[in-house]
């Protein structure tokens, strides 16, 4: 493997997504409230403005990627073919969404929320459907499509697993034991296993906003991958 090209991006960089409907990456840019779009075969790109400081992003596969905006607590709906905002939706009950993960059967998008809550919209409404409670300090979620599981990795050192019985109706089953600063996840869906990673702290962390988890520093050289497997 070796490097072929360096591209520029947007300041504060996040999630990225690949968009299989317009054959194009996004990656979510805080601070510059905005979405890049990216064309891997020709080097294009182009600047979608978001008037709102975008963390994670989802794809539908049909032309649709559903965007936390973090600094607004709503849910943002991007048509990836046009580059357009095509929605905008408000998240009751979630304080600044971090991660996004999408069910596109179900017409489900999740979201985790920095207030220890897990919102579930309906994508083809814009309705908040249900509200569920999750560790405190979740950067990424994910849902395991094959086993309907929702995963929100959270820094406070637990994985918060829901299970999805159909579009509405979910269960929280028990948090599974991780580490301290562990908040960013992929899940292997052929065999479910869940990958975190994290370092060893430095210190307590920091509260940067009253309620919500601390932040920590990491000491160098410490960092290390969790691999979780399915029960059973």
């Amino acid at each position: 493997m070796k490097l072929e090209k360096t591209l520029p991006s947007l300041d504060d960089t996040d999630g990225m997504v690949f968009d299989s409907a317009s054959k194009k990456i996004f990656v979510a840019a805080g601070d510059s409230a905005a979405l890049l779009a990216l064309d891997p075969a020709t080097d294009a790109e182009a600047k979608i403005p978001l008037d709102g400081s975008p963390e994670y992003l989802a794809p539908n596969g049909q032309g649709q990627i559903f965007v936390a905006l973090n600094d607004k607590n709503e849910m943002a709906e991007v048509d990836t073919q046009t580059g357009q905002v095509s929605a905008r939706w408000p998240l009751p009950g979630c304080e600044a969404p971090t991660g996004v993960a999408i069910d596109p059967a179900a017409s489900r998008v999740f979201t985790s929320c920095q207030n220890g809550e897990l919102a579930v919209i309906n994508t083809d409404t814009g309705i908040e459907v249900a509200l569920l409670p999750i560790g405190k300090g979740s950067d990424s979620a994910a849902f395991d499509a094959k086993r309907h599981l929702i995963f929100s990795p959270n820094s406070t050192g637990t994985l918060s697993v829901i299970r999805e019985t159909d579009a509405d109706h979910y269960t929280v089953l028990p948090p599974v034991k991780t580490r301290l600063g562990a908040r960013t996840i992929a899940v292997n869906e052929t065999n479910g296993d869940v990958y975190l990673v994290t370092a060893k702290p430095e210190g307590k962390g920091v509260e940067k906003h009253p309620g919500f988890a601390p932040r920590y520093q990491f000491e160098p050289g410490t960092l290390t991958l969790l691999v979780f497997h399915p029960a059973g």
